[in-house]
């Protein structure tokens, strides 16, 4: 990285030069580096934060006003908002291996339903993950975990957390960015109060190309 005086004749650059160098201030001092596009790095921990996150920002969307109000009454007490609050609570409960609730806080009361039909499939570089709900039988979501091998599934491997159709309806949703390769894909469920299923559905052999 050069310091550079008066970059392209001037006091001032801001910004790209086409593909080539990027020009940027620090504390005052104007440089410029090589323009360079960043590596969005997938390492299995942090694609299981980025779905978690994912989930959880949409899924605010769809709670109730009277649900939301827990988490008013909790973001006042500790200084923050809402969003944050829910987000943060339910984060840290998946990261554990718990459901997360939509109310605060989680009283595991509700049943978690029960997955009557569910399936992953590899494609080019993504996998397809479906599943319904039996009927009546009705919970919350379906976190799925991608194993290399044969194994227990762990919070830091989830790749995608979504929500089952309601019988007969499937709900599919696409695992993006997949390396090649062979993967074990498992799944579970929980309720809309955080109570999570205490075991796996059954692997499936996932080939991605």
């Amino acid at each position: 990285m050069a310091l550079v005086t008066g970059p392209l004749h001037s006091f001032e650059a801001h910004g790209a030069l086409g593909d080539t160098l990027i020009y940027e201030e620090w504390k005052g001092r104007y440089y410029v580096k090589p323009y360079k596009i960043p590596t969005l790095r997938r390492y299995p921990a942090q694609r299981a934060i980025r779905a978690i996150i994912r989930f959880l920002t949409d899924e605010w969307e769809n709670t109730l006003t009277t649900e939301k109000a827990t988490w008013e009454a909790l973001a006042i007490a500790k200084r923050n908002t809402a969003i944050a609050e829910f987000c943060r609570y339910n984060f840290n409960r998946l990261w554990s291996g718990r459901g997360a609730t939509k109310s605060y806080p989680a009283a595991e009361a509700e049943t978690y339903g029960t997955v009557q039909n569910y399936n992953a499939i590899g494609g080019v570089g993504t996998v397809d993950v479906s599943g319904r709900w039996g009927s009546g039988l009705v919970g919350w979501a379906m976190p799925w975990y991608s194993l290399p091998a044969a194994g227990t599934p762990t919070p830091q491997q989830i790749v995608s957390i979504h929500k089952p159709g309601i019988y007969p309806t499937y709900n599919h949703f696409d695992v993006e960015n997949v390396e090649p390769g062979e993967y074990c894909y498992y799944n579970c469920n929980f309720s809309i109060d955080g109570k999570m299923k205490p075991t796996f559905g059954v692997k499936i052999d996932v080939t991605v190309t």
